[in-house]
């Protein structure tokens, strides 16, 4: 039997959220922007039309042979992504259009580790395009980070100009980040992001002859999204839900970045240790936690698969990182030792600011 509070508490839930983003958007409003006001508005109306639209159609949602057939043929189209010679060739089971959590401490890699991830499937797969919201790192240090990453096999990258490197490696390692198919964002509408993401979509098909476009998008990170609630992990919990609810209508990957909370629990192979919320667990299609272990000589990456809804969970991979780049993950159940030359920090020796970095790229 339907518990009509429930019904009634998810009504109330988005009309608030409606009326939370009107009232921002109408103290915003000045003489000077109101047309682009009145646009934004119509925005957040739509955005509401489409949130609240399960709750109209309900004739859609009767199983017959009609909608069984539709489903078939969407459940026989969804193809795996191409991970073929890549460093998470090992993972290419688990890598799927999902809601995808990647937990670890800070200063773990898990910038470097979904950025690496994320070239690396739209230089195998021609279909994908990529929506980068990095609310920790700046554009211009994602951008380097990711330059570096690509050029990881160039043995004289610590020594050549910056500028130079980006003109020399422009038309071949560089190449994916000059194809209009990778948009960075510093800041998140949360509001705002499914029409965002239709934008992409609807552009890469549009300006980039993309048949039916493939959307990859990253958050990071989950607690640092701007949210109206007062109790953060109430707060955290709504966006969780929210973001579940746009994944599954662009049947996209989307990869939320997630912070440990402070007390170290024995086995980092659980599901309690995300920061401020109790619902990723619950939205999360799968859970990926990083750990890294290292001393003066040995620096790994441990790789716990630690939920995973359509498969094997519980599985553990390895991988030695340098830099911001990950050698090959490789499926292991111990931890080998690995004897690493010493790396050359090129962190402080190229000089670089954020405008020399957007007219190379962006």
């Amino acid at each position: 039997m339907i518990d009509k509070d429930l019904i009634v508490d998810k009504e109330d839930y988005l009309k608030n959220e409606l009326i939370n983003s009107l009232r921002e958007k109408l103290n915003e409003i000045n003489k000077n922007n109101i047309d682009n006001s009145i646009l934004e508005i119509k925005n957040i109306l739509k955005e509401f039309s489409i949130l609240n639209e399960d709750n109209l159609n309900i004739e859609e949602n009767i199983l017959n042979n009609n909608t069984i057939e539709s489903l078939i043929n969407t459940i026989t189209n969804i193809k795996p992504y191409n991970l073929e010679n890549t460093s998470f060739e090992v993972l290419n089971d688990f890598i799927k259009d999902y809601l995808i959590t990647v937990g670890a401490e800070s200063s773990v890699g898990k910038t470097s580790f979904v950025s690496q991830l994320a070239l690396e499937i739209l230089q195998k797969n021609d279909n994908t395009i990529l929506a980068f919201y990095s609310l920790d790192d700046s554009k211009a240090f994602l951008t380097k980070k990711m330059i570096l990453q690509l050029i990881s096999n160039n043995k004289r990258k610590n020594t050549i100009d910056f500028a130079k490197l980006i003109n020399k490696h422009k038309n071949d390692s560089l190449s994916i980040l000059f194809s209009s198919r990778i948009a960075i964002f510093e800041k998140l509408n949360i509001y705002n992001l499914y029409n965002q993401l239709l934008k992409l979509k609807q552009n890469a098909s549009s300006k980039l002859n993309i048949k039916e476009p493939r959307i990859i998008v990253v958050i990071d990170y989950l607690q640092i999204i701007d949210h109206d609630s007062s109790n953060l992990r109430e707060g955290l919990n709504k966006i969780c839900s929210y973001l579940k609810n746009i994944q599954k209508k662009l049947n996209c990957m989307m990869i939320l970045l997630s912070q440990f909370n402070r007390s170290k629990e024995i086995n980092i192979n659980t599901l309690i240790r995300y920061r401020e919320t109790s619902e990723i667990e619950n939205i999360s299609d799968l859970c990926i936690n990083l750990e890294s272990i290292h001393n003066q000589e040995n620096y790994n990456t441990k790789l716990y698969i630690v939920k995973n809804k359509d498969g094997e969970k519980n599985k553990i991979f390895t991988s030695l990182r340098e830099g911001y780049t990950f050698n090959k993950f490789f499926e292991n159940n111990n931890i080998y030792t690995y004897k690493i030359p010493k790396i050359i920090s090129d962190n402080n020796e190229e000089s670089y600011n954020e405008e020399s970095i957007d007219d190379f790229i962006f």
